[in-house]
């Protein structure tokens, strides 16, 4: 992959206690709803993140989780170590309060941690309504004593642009440097089969919060990172059930968001459960995988010491089930103990390679001189039909275009026969196939 040259980025993260409209602010700012908004507290738990960029400096943004101190829950605890740590790599901050309340003491806990950052902090005095006047809505606050206030309204679009005007105004000179595009891995999978924790283990830190109930991720989390000098984006995505069963309207919106993660990835990796059997809902997903050509390895999660007699086993289970992720490789792993981890990394680089990959018209034009004896069709109404040419309309996914004669004969059984002798004589294991049949191609490449 070529390298490509890119202003390091400003990060911005947004903190605030629970239900000041931090993820509101974040979505205005962003221009795009994003972040999960709702009105129960603590609704946002991972960390969202959107580059924008303005005044010429690439900033990003960071809505962090509501910064709780006593909750019961254990989440509380990992809301306030993520804050903590946006608050050291952030160079510039924004902290929410409610212009509509007085000052809580999570709010003065807050201020407390801020102080030795202040001079770049921007105090967001949010939820300053139309009709209100911005400095009467920030004369309570100028007591606590920081230089940058900014008085808006996330709700109503108010005081946007003077906020951003301040992030860009404090945030610091950037510089260049060198980077490579990355291999987007989406970790994909229902609730529970240890997405959270197998990407704690990939990062080697405590990166996105990790339980032992479903659900527990809510929002897609992503970093991207090195290995062997090859760049990669990771994305966590929260668990996903039947429609029937998503009781909340945020897990709902938060399945959307994985759905998206799974429309941009070049590769999804499908987390199965290695002490469950395959559910409808792994078949769905799957099924998923498969509608969007997406690059895929299943990965059967927890299986901390596998026995080759077993991996086995699996394999040929796996593939029963998903008959039509044939091209997709199964990999073992456990992110409790940290198998399997290199190889997820390899095969991505194997997938990717092929995914990408760019035929000559000579090299597909011979392939397909020697795959045409061997072409026969499943079903009985399509033995008429007769594929004539073949030419190459796209990469990731490799997309091809057939003339035939008579192309709505093809069900869609003998376009997945056609896809895997396709892929077969081009050589390929690992790349699914997108074809566009047509009657006679539109111009000759």
């Amino acid at each position: 992959m070529s390298e490509n040259k890119r202003v390091k980025q400003v990060m911005v993260p947004i903190v605030g206690r629970p239900n000041v409209g931090k993820s509101t602010l974040f979505n205005r700012l962003i221009g795009q709803k994003r972040s999960i908004t709702g009105s129960k507290p603590g609704v946002t738990r991972d960390r969202i993140v959107k580059t924008m960029n303005w005044g010429g400096k690439a900033v990003t943004l960071v809505d962090t989780a509501g910064f709780q101190l006593d909750h019961p829950s254990p989440v509380p605890g990992f809301i306030i170590k993520q804050v903590e740590l946006m608050i050291e790599e952030g160079e510039t901050i924004i902290f929410v309060v409610d212009a509509k309340e007085e000052l809580t003491a999570l709010d003065r806990e807050i201020i407390q941690r801020l102080r030795p950052v202040s001079n770049r902090v921007i105090v967001a005095v949010n939820k300053v309504d139309p009709g209100r006047d911005l400095e009467v809505a920030l004369s309570d606050h100028y007591r606590l004593g920081f230089k940058h206030l900014v008085p808006v309204s996330a709700l109503h679009n108010r005081n946007m642009g003077e906020l951003k005007e301040k992030i860009v105004e404090l945030a610091p000179k950037q510089e260049l440097i060198i980077d490579q595009p990355g291999i987007n891995l989406a970790l994909l999978g229902r609730p529970n089969v240890g997405k959270s924790t197998l990407f704690n283990s990939i990062l080697g830190y405590e990166r996105v919060m990790v339980s032992d109930r479903p659900g527990t991720t809510r929002d897609v989390v992503d970093v991207s990172f090195s290995v062997n000098e090859q760049r990669f984006i990771l994305q966590d995505t929260v668990g996903i059930r039947r429609k029937t069963k998503i009781s909340e309207e945020l897990e709902e919106a938060a399945v959307i968001k994985s759905l998206r993660a799974l429309d941009f990835c070049d590769i999804a990796c499908l987390m199965l459960d290695w002490n469950s059997r395959l559910s409808k809902q792994d078949q769905r997903l799957a099924g998923l995988i498969f509608d969007r050509y997406r690059g895929c390895m299943v990965l059967v999660n927890k299986a901390d010491d596998p026995e080759e007699e077993q991996k086995n086993r699996w394999v040929g289970y796996v593939r029963k089930r998903l008959h039509f992720l044939e091209y997709a490789p199964v990999l073992f792993t456990s992110g409790l103990f940290g198998v399997g981890l290199a190889e997820i990394f390899n095969k991505a680089q194997e997938i990717y390679r092929e995914i990408s990959c760019w035929f000559s018209e000579a090299e597909l034009h011979n392939a397909f001189l020697d795959l045409k004896p061997k072409i026969t069709w499943p079903s009985r109404r399509a033995r008429p039909v007769i594929i004539r040419r073949i030419r190459q309309i796209g990469i990731n996914p490799l997309s091809f275009e057939l003339e035939a004669r008579g192309p709505e004969r093809l069900s869609a059984q003998d376009l997945r026969h056609f896809r895997k002798l396709l892929r077969k004589q081009l050589k390929l294991q690992f790349a699914p196939i997108k074809l566009k049949l047509v009657r006679k191609f539109s111009t000759d490449s």
